[in-house]
């Protein structure tokens, strides 16, 4: 194993696509996760079109639209970005813009109340700030993409994906199943939910996002099982769902300990509603220059990413020699704490230092969302959940922490791939 220790090194692994691979990963992520052998290496074959069943091949995109041959992994990632980077297709907006409906639907006091079981503090209710933003985040999420009728046919559907969140670090570590034993029982309750709902006509998923009918879909074109394609749903939803409610949990976290940060972030959000209370996403996005600094200080402050990659062939990186079959890796976090690129406080959470030296987000020691083949497509969105949550929290609820706690302090015990828990929740009061 090699560790890359500069972020010259962590750029050479990103440029040398054909030299470094991150492929053996995402599959020992699948077997670990369940997956028969055969289903793994059907995903990587390469130039899958022959493989396309015969009354699927003049729609399916593997071999209509996929003239380098790249096998299905590689084309999800393309799907994947179709959806969720910014085109003129519109696909991100109306995520974003569904996001936003639900979100308005299930931010009120009644709904919050209903879903949290609140205790009674003042004149308003105490919540746990952990619970607040999973629900909030996750649900909507989900929604977004799935619309309500997953929750219909499967309400029990986003209980079991959180049970499985909760110890899904297992999965990076390779536990067998008799050592996780609540984390595949968990998981085999969503995917049972996920089969009865990908079962229906499409008629009757209306909603559904665009990637998702388009990874049903091209599976099917390969002859893949129900239960392997709610395997891939499955791993998909974890993915968007696993960070976006940790950051948002530290996002408010430092704004309820700063009082003056708290009302400037909501004064410059609140330019973003319009007069029926509806939200300019693009204005929420462009005109928040103190919230953009929590959250890029955020990213720095509480991200576990790391680069991964195994070497193809006999090649260098700098001055370490890498051998066809070693293993490379890189933690970001000692970069984004590093003293010579982020100054003598880079330990300390500073809400103003993207504010004062914007430069800080493009330099390549800051890479919360990973860089290369597998920079993280849904950073844009998660952007958008976490913004528009906290812009519409500030305008309909008065929310502070309840008297007499400190800080949370960061989850060391709990291994992390991404975004970093809190070791103790937060009270808050919602009124």
């Amino acid at each position: 194993m090699i560790v890359v220790q500069s972020t010259q090194e962590v750029i050479e692994l990103w440029k040398q696509t054909t030299a470094f691979t991150f492929e053996p990963f995402i599959a020992k992520l699948l077997e670990t996760f369940g997956f028969n052998r055969q289903a793994v290496e059907t995903m990587f074959h390469d130039d899958p079109g022959h493989l396309v069943l015969a009354n699927a091949k003049c729609y399916a995109l593997l071999s209509t639209a996929n003239p380098k041959g790249q096998n299905y992994i590689k084309m999800q990632s393309e799907w994947l970005k179709h959806q969720l980077l910014p085109h003129e297709n519109g696909n991100l907006d109306a995520l974003q813009q569904r996001y936003m409906y639900y979100l308005f639907r299930e931010m009120t006091l009644e709904k919050v109340s209903e879903a949290l079981v609140p205790t009674s503090h003042g004149k308003g209710q105490t919540h746990s700030l952990k619970q607040f933003c999973r629900h909030i985040v996750v649900q909507c999420a989900t929604r977004a993409f799935f619309g309500d009728k997953l929750f219909e046919v499967a309400p029990s559907f986003l209980a079991s994906y959180q049970a499985y969140e909760d110890e899904s670090w297992k999965v990076f570590f390779n536990y067998p199943v008799f050592m996780a034993t609540s984390l595949h029982s968990a998981k085999d309750k969503a995917l049972d939910d996920l089969v009865r709902f990908f079962a229906l006509p499409k008629t009757q998923r209306p909603e559904q996002a665009w990637i998702f009918d388009t990874l049903d879909s091209e599976l099917d074109s390969l002859g893949m099982k129900p239960r392997d394609r709610a395997g891939i749903m499955m791993l998909i939803i974890w993915a968007i769902n696993h960070n976006a409610h940790r950051i948002a949990f530290w996002v408010f976290a430092h704004l309820l300990y700063d009082s003056t940060l708290l009302q400037d972030v909501h004064f410059e959000t609140s330019k973003a509603f319009g007069p029926n209370g509806e939200i300019n996403v693009k204005t929420l996005l462009s005109e928040s220059p103190k919230l953009d600094s929590v959250w890029h200080e955020v990213l720095r402050i509480y991200n576990n990413a790391s680069v991964a990659r195994r070497a193809t062939e006999d090649t260098t990186i700098g001055t370490k020699r890498a051998y066809k079959g070693d293993t490379i890796i890189g933690p970001f976090r000692q970069f984004h704490l590093d003293t010579r690129l982020f100054g003598q406080d880079a330990l300390s959470f500073d809400a103003q230092r993207f504010l004062r030296s914007k430069n800080l987000q493009s330099i390549k020691a800051y890479s919360p969302f990973g860089g290369g083949t597998t920079l993280c497509p849904g950073r844009f969105f998660a952007r958008a959940e976490v913004y528009i949550m906290v812009a519409t929290t500030l305008q309909r609820f008065r929310i502070e922490t309840v008297p007499g706690q400190p800080f949370p302090e960061v989850d060391l015990k709990t291994p992390s791939s991404a975004a970093m828990l809190a070791a103790q929740d937060l009270m808050i009061g919602l009124s």
